[in-house]
């Protein structure tokens, strides 16, 4: 495998990489929505704050709001504000390989340097954006990591709210 063959299979795999991180991301936006139901349910249960129970629900879904803001934060952070590179449209690497065939020929250059260094060209831009579109997506990766990490500790405190609610509604706490 050539050079740029190398780095042209890199390119294309760190915008098959973008993809999935944004793919990724819609199951856990699932989940966050999941949670709204969740503590839309568990308001409607909350009577009476004085109520131990019931102001322990409160407390848990409080914990779970601001563990949720986290999520969603990362979450925006893991969409907005990237910009990827791409190589550029045919027409003009085109017209940029016809500027080269003319400027070598007008200086008694052979054809072959010309496409040696549209070759060149092609290949830096390869590099260029693979590497800045790969540095995209490990940050995109990292909030990815970090609203999954969010997500699923802010399970707990909506069990431990569900859980409160079984129990008191079984009659073992009054």
């Amino acid at each position: 495998m050539d050079r740029q063959e190398l780095y042209k299979e890199m390119y294309r795999a760190e915008l098959e990489r973008k993809d999935r991180l944004i793919e990724g991301l819609s199951a856990r936006l699932t989940v966050i929505f999941a949670s709204v139901v969740a503590w839309w349910y568990l308001l409607e249960k909350i009577k009476n704050i004085d109520d131990p129970s019931e102001g322990m629900i409160a407390f848990l879904m409080l914990c779970s709001l601001i563990i949720m803001i986290f999520s969603i934060w990362f979450s925006v952070k893991c969409v907005y504000n990237y910009t990827y590179g791409y190589i550029q449209s045919p027409k003009t690497l085109e017209i940029y390989y016809q500027q080269l065939k003319s400027h070598y020929s007008a200086f008694e250059g052979q054809p072959e340097d010309a496409d040696d260094e549209f070759e060149k060209y092609i290949c830096r831009e390869y590099i260029a954006h693979s590497t800045r579109n790969g540095q995209n997506n490990d940050l995109r990766s990292h909030y990815l990591h970090l609203a999954t990490g969010a997500i699923v500790l802010n399970l707990f405190p909506i069990s431990m709210a569900y859980l409160i609610i079984v129990i008191t509604q079984l009659g073992f706490v009054q």
